[in-house]
């Protein structure tokens, strides 16, 4: 079947583009003005040709990356709400919410030792900071764990 029989019978792009791919599969190894002789032949004018593939293709780049936006914001939508709705048992002992913030910062693999250093003197920081920072550190933790359940 022709390219251009082919083309009247393509409802979708998918449809122009699987069609597309399999007449230049059929006219490998000819130069570029023996294949626009041959879309001439069959009744197509080889610059519209490229001007609508050209089209299409950027159409279908902005739905990819429309279609990326949308589930990337849903994904972080969704670990809002999760994140929200989450209760964080912190420590009601000073000493114990030191210890336990100590701990999560030696749990660190990339900066441990930029984070030891920064706050290597948590006697500084008043009582509703050091629960503030406990509880970021556990949406870290949350965080870091989700992104490692998705690459699986």
């Amino acid at each position: 079947m022709s390219l251009n029989n082919q083309r009247k019978m393509a409802n979708t792009s998918s449809e122009f583009l699987d069609n597309l791919c399999d007449f230049l599969t059929k006219t490998e190894g000819l130069s570029q003005e023996e294949l626009k002789e041959e879309l001439r032949d069959e009744g197509i004018n080889p610059e519209e040709l490229v001007s609508k593939v050209s089209l299409l293709i950027k159409s279908k780049l902005r739905e990819a990356k429309g279609a990326w936006k949308k589930d990337a914001h849903e994904k972080r939508s969704a670990l809002l709400k999760v994140m929200a709705s989450a209760s964080y048992d912190i420590p009601k002992s000073i000493p114990e919410l030191k210890e336990k913030i100590k701990e999560m910062l030696m749990g660190l693999n990339d900066n441990k030792i930029n984070a030891q250093a920064y706050f290597r003197n948590l006697d500084d920081i008043v009582e509703e900071d050091l629960k503030s920072f406990y509880e970021d550190l556990l949406k870290l933790k949350f965080l870091k764990n989700q992104s490692a359940e998705s690459k699986k």
